[in-house]
């Protein structure tokens, strides 16, 4: 049980340290968008329809771990919505369906959208905009090294070097060399 609920904590942990002002508020200063003392909003797209299709289960597994975490009370009293669109795997339609979850939707932030491309489209105007673009679904190295230009943008994932590294010190210990 503790397990299933650190991914939620973890989130909010994040939201906490990396972004104070905007998720605590102040009496001077409002709480950010998508932000209520009872609620957070998060937007994200995903492919529904087109090549990737497949990976739109990672969405609709997000959505629905958020309100397994919700009925048991939220983390720290704050429900989870998570929104999210189908982009159909084309960046083009990413940047659309993003500026749309922000500047219509409100969002607080953009989590764990799909694709290299498609997260490199949206990442200038997240920054620009001050929205956070939360555990970016891709491997690119670009999320860690490029960190302190994009402070706003958060990997998630191993790079595809890292993961690379992995799969190859672990095929060198345990396969014979002559294969």
């Amino acid at each position: 049980m503790r397990r299933t609920l650190a991914a939620p904590f973890a989130l909010v942990a994040v939201l906490l340290v990396a972004f104070p002002a905007a998720v605590a508020g102040t009496e001077r200063q409002t709480a950010a968008p998508g932000v209520t003392p009872t609620s957070l909003l998060l937007g994200g797209t995903a492919p529904l329809s087109g090549t990737a299709s497949a990976y739109g289960s990672v969405a609709r597994g997000a959505d629905a771990y958020f309100k397994y975490v919700n009925a048991r009370g939220g983390v720290h009293k704050r429900t989870i919505t998570y929104r999210y669109v189908d982009d159909a795997y084309d960046p083009a339609q990413t940047v659309v369906a993003t500026r749309r979850l922000v500047e219509q939707d409100k969002v607080f932030a953009i989590f764990n959208s799909l694709g290299t491309e498609h997260n490199l489209a949206t990442r200038e105007y997240l920054n620009a905009s001050k929205v956070p673009q939360l555990f970016v679904a891709s491997g690119a190295t670009t999320w860690g090294r490029d960190a302190a230009r994009y402070p706003q943008t958060i990997g998630f994932q191993p790079s595809y070097q890292a993961e690379g590294w992995v799969y190859g010190t672990y095929l060198a210990r345990t396969k014979p060399r002559d294969l």
